[in-house]
């Protein structure tokens, strides 16, 4: 017996899908061994990053199973980024050894982390933008403006909300990052990640920060109406209250009465002045708050133009005698 490979078949290989480790991966690598001859009596493997100095190269023992033999879990993260190679010795009862080698690609190096997403696209209600930097958003699924060409062969952009993975789609060649699914009410930090083709993921961008709000708005006049004389009629101010930073449309007969609008402050009050009702009629107002989600009309006043003390021309006055 002088050889330990008799059929002359011994190999050796990484246990990967293609034939690179990357971060996640790295602390427990397998081996696949094959054509070891059933005389043999030890399998080591010598595993080591090619030309790179400074680092040593790890040694592990094969173990059998069974009638195969294997080597699984084998640290690999004190060797360099590099390619890296595997080196089987087979030893036999009479001494013989035979050797097989293979290599690995060894990427452990997360890409940098992205920049921050500077606005979305809004598409939904009276307010939209393809490149909305407004706070807050009437749509449930804002879509993230991202640069393009983040993505080659194998490689990833995943969507975080609030620090949890959401499922996503982005667009290589627009660089759209679009939510699969609806965000729920309230305040979300939008963030992602770049993974490469090794599947190594970068840490997440810094936050975009996105209230969705799709209650709608209610608006109140509060002003009071009646009776108003044709000289005063022209010049009304009418105020009410609304959802702080809501825009309000005052609105004459159902007919939007222009450059009659308002925004409403921090607490909610908002005032219109100078608004022209000589013609008479239901004034209503509706509010549209910062997120595009527009109210129904408020409740309206009714102005009624009157400019004379005797409607019917018939006041008098009498002594009360008899003669």
């Amino acid at each position: 017996d002088d050889t330990a490979d008799s059929d002359n078949n011994f190999a050796v290989s990484f246990a990967t899908a293609d034939g690179t480790t990357n971060a996640s991966e790295v602390s427990h690598v397998s081996l696949s061994l094959s054509g070891v001859d059933s005389d043999a009596s030890t399998v080591s493997v010598s595993i080591d990053d090619d030309d790179v100095s400074g680092t040593s190269a790890i040694v592990a023992s094969a173990s059998k199973v069974g009638s195969a033999w294997v080597v699984s879990d084998v640290d690999l993260s004190t060797l360099t980024d590099s390619t890296v190679t595997v080196t089987a010795t087979v030893t036999d009862a009479a001494g013989n050894t035979d050797t097989a080698t293979d290599t690995l690609t060894l990427d452990t190096t997360a890409p940098s982390a992205p920049s921050v997403a500077s606005n979305y696209r809004d598409n939904v209600g009276s307010v939209t933008s393809d490149t909305s930097t407004a706070s807050s958003t009437d749509d449930t699924i804002p879509v993230l403006n991202l640069a393009t060409g983040l993505t080659t062969s194998n490689s990833a952009v995943t969507l975080y909300v609030d620090g949890v993975v959401r499922a996503s789609s982005y667009d290589n060649s627009t660089g759209l990052l679009t939510p699969s699914a609806a965000l729920s009410e309230g305040v979300h930090d939008l963030t992602y990640t770049v993974t490469d083709a090794a599947g190594n993921e970068s840490a997440q961008s810094a936050a975009l920060r996105v209230t969705v709000d799709t209650a709608v708005p209610e608006v109140v006049i509060t002003s009071t109406a009646g009776a108003i004389t044709t000289s005063d009629a022209g010049s009304v101010t009418i105020s009410g209250t609304a959802e702080a930073g809501s825009t309000i449309q005052l609105y004459l007969v159902d007919s939007a009465m222009s450059g009659k609008t308002a925004t409403t402050d921090v607490h909610g009050q908002w005032s219109v002045s100078s608004v022209n009702v000589a013609a008479g009629g239901a004034v209503t107002a509706k509010a549209t708050d910062a997120a595009g989600n527009e109210s129904t009309a408020s409740s309206a006043i009714t102005y009624t133009i009157d400019d004379t003390a005797d409607s019917d021309n018939n006041f008098a006055v009498s002594f009360a005698t008899a003669d």
